[in-house]
């Protein structure tokens, strides 16, 4: 099993400490972390071998984020904004830990940290829903 998929699995081996990096080396992948998650969903959505139940919720999410019609108003406080990366975090959450993770390995061009830490802002926003993963 890859250093990816060990991510995807939660299930991370911290025998070996972890070598330091360049500050421009994290820079770069901040960077790139929005870029190379929209890839991966856009791959996932586009694999025939990720389930159309998986994929329906992220159309579905995206569909509500660009619609006029929210929950609150975007001019309250940003609450609109709010509850679109609510909803759209827990379609990808839902797509991402129901998906095969050599699959998301397969799709992933970022580094594995990137992958991690990717994955942990998207359970983050499902939490914060109750009843979210």
């Amino acid at each position: 099993m890859g250093d990816t998929t060990a991510i995807v699995l939660g299930a991370v081996d911290e025998s070996e400490p972890p070598r330091r990096r360049a500050l421009a080396d994290v820079a770069v992948e901040g960077v790139l972390l929005v870029p190379n998650t929209l890839k991966l969903i856009t791959r996932l959505v586009r694999d025939p071998r990720v389930s159309i139940r998986r994929k329906v919720p992220v159309g579905a999410a995206v569909v509500y984020a660009v619609s006029p019609m929210d929950i609150g108003p975007k001019s309250t406080f940003g609450f609109g904004f709010i509850d679109d990366a609510v909803i759209v975090s827990l379609a990808l959450n839902a797509l991402l830990v129901n998906t095969d993770p050599e699959i998301i390995s397969e799709h992933w061009d970022g580094s594995i940290d990137a992958l991690d830490l990717a994955m942990s802002v998207l359970r983050w926003g499902a939490a914060l829903v109750p009843g979210g993963r």
